[in-house]
């Protein structure tokens, strides 16, 4: 049995529920796809400030994907990358691989839970079975599976070629603010648990600096959130 797990913002191998459901299967293949609905294009945002964080969301999915790439090049597997129309990509990747199984991991917001509602029609319409594995805050995090080869050579695109790097002349003052990747999200929030208590901060400053270090490993999934409010639970705040 083939199964596809989409990474989608969760770029992650630990504590990934769609992950462990899909390493079940004989072979798998990873897939991330470009939404090419959203706009990439640093040129598009003419106001200063949204262009800038266009510019470090961008850095950072490109950076992030790479590295997630190199994670599951290590178990022996490839992370192929697709462009447009989330739909369509995806019915054309189980026409070319045979897969039976979609795998990914369930939304939060509104509109792309539509969406993966009308995605899911689609697959399960030519007879694929689709699962979106759902995250309990409350249960222990799930360790990284055992990842099993592709089965199937399938061509991806370059990332180069998406273009998502940000140029000096469009955004000059850019720099990133923190190093993307799923090892660095992680050696980030330990630097914090090690910190607590290290500073006198009030509790609004100490969660205000939490928010704006890990915000990006949020957005992208490098880090889960129930890993996140796990450990920041039990950790001492910063007297006020």
């Amino acid at each position: 049995m083939t199964a596809i797990i989409w990474f989608r913002n969760d770029l992650r191998l630990s504590d990934n529920p769609a992950l462990v459901y899909a390493s079940k299967s004989s072979h798998l293949i990873p897939v991330y796809i470009l939404d090419t609905a959203e706009s990439y294009d640093l040129s598009t945002f003419e106001d200063p400030t949204q262009r800038l964080q266009k510019a470090q969301d961008n850095h950072h999915l490109h950076h992030s994907l790479f590295t997630l790439h190199t994670q599951i090049s290590r178990h022996g597997n490839r992370l192929i990358l697709r462009s447009g129309d989330p739909a369509e990509v995806m019915i054309k990747l189980v026409m070319e691989s045979g897969a039976t199984v979609v795998v990914w991991n369930e939304s939060a917001t509104f509109q792309t839970a539509h969406q993966d509602s009308l995605i899911r029609a689609r697959l399960e319409s030519v007879g694929v079975q689709v699962m979106i594995t759902t995250t309990n805050d409350s249960d222990p995090p799930v360790p990284v599976p055992t990842i099993p080869g592709p089965g199937i050579q399938l061509i991806g695109e370059p990332i180069n070629r998406w273009q998502l790097l940000p140029q000096p002349h469009q955004v000059p003052a850019f720099s990133p603010k923190c190093p993307p990747g799923e090892i660095e999200a992680i050696d980030c929030l330990k630097a914090i648990i090690e910190n607590v208590g290290t500073e006198k901060r009030s509790i609004e400053e100490w969660e205000l600096d939490v928010s704006d270090r890990l915000g990006l490993y949020l957005k992208f999934g490098e880090l889960s959130r129930r890993v996140v409010g796990q450990t920041l639970k039990g950790c001492r705040k910063p007297l006020q």
